[in-house]
């Protein structure tokens, strides 16, 4: 059976999305900053534990084996971190849209699903990065046939070469607006990162 193909609007999915922020925007503020902050507190003790390690070698010698070893150990700590908390985020944005009222607990939410989310935030990234090698446009439309797999991920309950499989038969029926709409996302984080990044509490 094919996938129904979506009709992307763009203007009133962004306008939805803002009048959903605009409901419960005190909770969404204080889900964003836990985010940040969760993510910032893991990563504190590796990057002390670096620096006391290489205090005392020379800038030229580069990190010392052991540093390399935990650095390497932080940014998986960071990945998997990432993904449970965006299951999350994404469980809690699905859970206001179905009527729901949100709470910052919602961003622990994911637990069930957010393994999924490890390998597809390492391929889409590496799809999309060969893409933007070979001239840009192949890498905007791999982002563009990938749309749905997080959400996929988390709401459908698929693994995530599925969701990618599922997003790709879903999408290309409307690639070009599909291409368009994660540059028109982007260009809104960007903007809300005008203004020392407090507009970005708004447009994540």
């Amino acid at each position: 059976e094919q996938p129904t193909v979506p009709q992307v609007r763009l203007g009133e999915w962004i306008s939805e999305g803002w009048d959903m922020f605009a409901k419960q925007w005190q909770t969404w503020v204080l889900i964003i900053l836990t985010f940040v902050l969760v993510q910032i507190v893991a990563m504190v003790p590796g990057g002390i534990l670096v620096g006391v390690l290489d205090a005392g070698r020379d800038p030229g010698d580069g990190a010392s084996p052991i540093g390399l070893i935990i650095s390497l150990l932080a940014n998986v700590l960071n990945l998997v971190l990432g993904s449970f908390l965006m299951a999350g985020g994404f469980r809690t944005a699905f859970k206001q849209l179905r009527g729901g009222q949100i709470s910052v607990g919602d961003l622990f939410s994911g637990g069930d699903v957010f393994l999924w989310l490890i390998p597809a935030q390492l391929l889409i990234p590496l799809i999309a990065g060969i893409g933007l090698f070979l001239c840009v446009v192949p890498g905007l439309i791999a982002y563009g046939l990938l749309f749905f797999t997080i959400p996929l991920i988390v709401v459908g309950g698929v693994n995530a070469f599925e969701a990618m499989r599922r997003s790709f038969e879903t999408t290309k029926q409307n690639l070009l607006m599909f291409t368009l709409f994660p540059i028109v996302v982007w260009l809104i984080a960007i903007s809300g990162a005008l203004g020392c990044g407090v507009g970005l509490l708004a447009t994540v």
